[in-house]
């Protein structure tokens, strides 16, 4: 009887189950962040400290919240890595107009802070809609330049395009007054 070679079994799953692969992280990238992370937080600590125990008691009372946050960030930013790019193409428009409307809300509903309109919140939980308009944009222009392809050189149906889109966000968050995001959004349209 002779041996005949061990059989290997196939790991290959069906491709409806199959994970998906990631590509590794670009370490030279990676590093740089966690320098200037580490760099804000000693940056943070420095700046902080005596106001800290001041207020509180506690020299590490801002580093702590500050670590805090960047854990929050590095969990959000794992799972941003982790997110398949090509469907946020599918979930932009939905996002930037869902934003859209929250700008307007915050016009009539929004709470004053510093003499501007700005907040959207309820009970503790608050946040400026126009901060989420900067992503919303700027993933809703992503995904409307790759639809676009060659319309993209026309003026009229590339670019006005895409600065009409930028205004729709602008004028609303003008309004608050909030100049400095507004503008930024168009600067970026450009």
């Amino acid at each position: 009887m002779h041996a005949s070679a061990p059989r290997l079994r196939s790991t290959a799953r069906p491709r409806a189950r199959q994970a998906a692969v990631l590509a590794p992280p670009d370490l030279l990238l990676f590093g740089i962040v966690i320098g200037l992370i580490a760099l804000g937080i000693v940056m943070v600590f420095s700046a902080s400290s005596a106001t800290a125990y001041s207020e509180s008691h506690d020299t590490m009372h801002y580093l702590k919240r500050q670590i805090m946050w960047v854990a929050v960030g590095g969990i959000f930013a794992y799972a941003a890595y982790r997110v398949d790019y090509s469907k946020l193409k599918q979930i932009a428009p939905g996002f930037y107009f869902t934003v859209f409307g929250l700008l307007v809300i915050t016009l009539k509903l929004g709470f004053e802070v510093g003499g501007g309109r700005r907040w959207l919140g309820f009970h503790s939980i608050s946040f400026q809609p126009s901060e989420v308009a900067k992503i919303a944009f700027v993933l809703y222009a992503a995904a409307k330049f790759s639809s676009l392809k060659d319309q993209i050189r026309s003026f009229t149906s590339g670019v006005a395009v895409i600065l009409g889109f930028a205004f729709l966000l602008a004028v609303p968050i003008m309004k608050e007054p909030d100049l400095g995001t507004a503008s930024l959004i168009v600067v970026v349209a450009l």
